[in-house]
């Protein structure tokens, strides 16, 4: 399992940029949403890639999404998180979990990765990606 702890900053970072991650998990207090391969409307759906040091994307169902982030010990800030483009989905998942990820992506704190999988967590939720 990598973290802050076990490794330096910039291996983590290298290791985050060098793979991209297939949202699979969303869970909250009060629900877990599973995404199934027909969530995954187009090939860069839920897909979460960390372009450089500073950048990343995190597709919506069907709209480019980017922002900013920080790795800083153990912990992971994103910043500046929005949609690109502006194209509207009529399945009430993909909708809530368009959503979910707008409004809470910047309420991420911390990050594990153990095999091919990586987990963000914040208050109340958690994400679960693997390799892409």
């Amino acid at each position: 399992m990598l973290s802050c702890n076990d490794k330096n900053v910039q291996e983590n970072q290298d290791y985050l940029i060098d793979n991209d991650w297939l949202l699979i998990t969303i869970t909250t207090d009060n629900e877990t949403i599973v995404l199934e391969e027909k969530d995954y409307y187009l090939n860069s759906a839920f897909v979460l890639d960390f372009i450089d040091d500073t950048s990343f994307y995190l597709n919506t169902s069907i709209n480019m999404a980017l922002g900013k982030y920080v790795l800083k010990n153990d912990t992971i800030k994103f910043t500046e998180y929005h949609e690109s483009t502006e194209v509207g989905t009529t399945d009430p998942k993909q909708t809530k979990i368009n959503k979910h990820l707008l409004e809470n992506m910047e309420r991420v704190t911390n990050f594990s990765v153990s095999g091919n999988q990586l987990v963000l967590f914040g208050p109340d939720m958690t994400y679960v990606f693997v390799k892409n």
